[in-house]
């Protein structure tokens, strides 16, 4: 589950990352400005695939999340 904080304080310039590692979701705040091939670039750095990024709305990062979750065997 995304951090609640992660939605709380999402400001009008960051936008969210998601990306899975291990079956795990992990969640990463950048800017609205950021270049998505940097962002899949870093990810796979760190052993990440990308679910998707620039996500602002925060009823389809819930969603997604909630969605992504039950296909990896999670709550739902």
């Amino acid at each position: 589950m995304i951090p609640q904080h992660i939605l709380d304080d999402l400001g009008l310039g960051q936008r969210v990352a998601i990306l899975a590692r291990a079956g795990e979701l992990e969640f990463r705040v950048h800017p609205a400005a950021a270049d998505p091939d940097r962002i899949r670039a870093d990810a796979g750095r760190d052993g990440c695939e990308v679910v998707a990024t620039h996500l602002n709305d925060k009823a389809a990062i819930l969603a997604l999340v909630a969605g992504r979750e039950r296909d990896v065997g999670g709550e739902g």
